[in-house]
């Protein structure tokens, strides 16, 4: 990872956007595609192109799968065709809504920085994600994002474990395997 993304925070902010398995098959998503088109729902005046975002998968295996950054201006637009297929039910996301594209820097899929872990740590306590995981988009402050970024594995997997892909194939309510 590149200088520009450690030190991104004091020019630009830092985001994490949750996706949840059961409606977005997010390994899979992050297993074939270097871009993902994401709902924002919450700081749409404020997310901006060149701002870091971590990418939170919600549920028992939850955590830090991704890092990205926003690679343009959040418009209004459906998921493109490459996007649609991860859909669970691909007929869900057909309205136009505010969208960021994520250009995908690093994956994490086989050594996730999971929730269980950050909970243990002091600087953390306070982050949003944990304390109203009901969202899509959270703020993360300068110190959190201290703390988080040097929890980021230094190495790039590209394929999940084997629990966590069983969790999540099982979570996806059309059935279809990562």
């Amino acid at each position: 990872m590149g200088a520009e993304i450690i030190n991104n925070f004091k020019d630009k902010k830092v985001w994490i956007f949750q996706s949840n398995p059961k409606y977005y098959r997010i390994l899979d998503a992050l297993c074939t595609l270097d871009e993902i088109l994401f709902m924002v729902s919450r700081y749409r005046s404020e997310i901006q192109k060149g701002d870091t975002v971590l990418l939170w998968v919600s549920g028992k295996y939850a955590g830090i799968y991704a890092i990205g950054i926003v690679s343009d201006q959040i418009t209004e637009r459906t998921s493109p065709e490459k996007d649609v297929k991860f859909w669970v039910d691909p007929s869900a996301d057909q309205a136009p809504k505010p969208r960021a594209p994520i250009k995908i820097l690093k994956r994490f899929l086989g050594n996730p920085i999971l929730k269980k872990d950050i909970l243990n740590i002091p600087e953390l306590t306070y982050l949003a994600i944990l304390k109203q995981p009901n969202a899509t988009n959270f703020r993360v402050t300068e110190q959190e994002w201290q703390a988080l970024s040097s929890l980021l594995p230094k190495a790039e997997t590209i394929s999940p474990q084997d629990d966590i892909k069983k969790w999540a194939a099982k979570q996806a309510r059309g059935g279809k395997i990562y």
